[in-house]
């Protein structure tokens, strides 16, 4: 093994492409994160700062390179999924539907940590990261934000 080689973890994740294309692909997440302590999560991956993000494809073996700005969703079980050590604790919750601009929707549970001037729903959607995480009965959904329509609050 070589001196340069850093170990990953394969996290397994369903991506919906725009195009409406699924596939069944593993993500590869680092030991480490570049901006939290801890190990890298997928949300780090996909909010990260590389268009490009590589994945193999669980049917074929292949290896291939996700363009962040056609992926729509990205689901993951809770094997695949850590709760970020920075939510322990007093943490904003928001059952939503998410209504996306093909028409489908994803449910779920959005949960952050703000501070109290500026802790509303809205301000934690206009952050700059591309990626919104709702987390539901199965495991996470990361929704890409520029794929969302509306968003309605407090609806299952």
């Amino acid at each position: 093994m070589s001196d340069y080689h850093v170990p990953k973890r394969r996290i397994p994740v369903q991506v919906s492409l725009v195009g409406g294309a699924r596939l069944h692909v593993q993500l590869f997440l680092a030991p480490f994160a570049n901006s939290h302590v801890g190990a890298e999560r997928v949300e780090d991956l996909l909010n990260g700062p590389h268009d490009f993000i590589p994945a193999q494809e669980v049917a074929s073996g292949e290896t291939t390179l996700l363009n962040r700005v056609a992926l729509v969703v990205a689901r993951v079980t809770h094997q695949g999924v850590d709760d970020p050590p920075w939510l322990v604790g007093e943490c904003a919750e928001h059952a939503v539907q998410v209504h996306l601009l093909d028409g489908s929707q994803v449910s779920g549970t959005v949960r952050y940590i703000r501070p109290e001037a500026s802790a509303r729903l809205s301000d934690f959607l206009n952050e700059p990261t591309p990626f919104l995480e709702l987390q539901n009965a199965e495991g996470s959904a990361f929704v890409a934000k520029r794929h969302v329509a509306r968003i309605a609050v407090g609806s299952r």
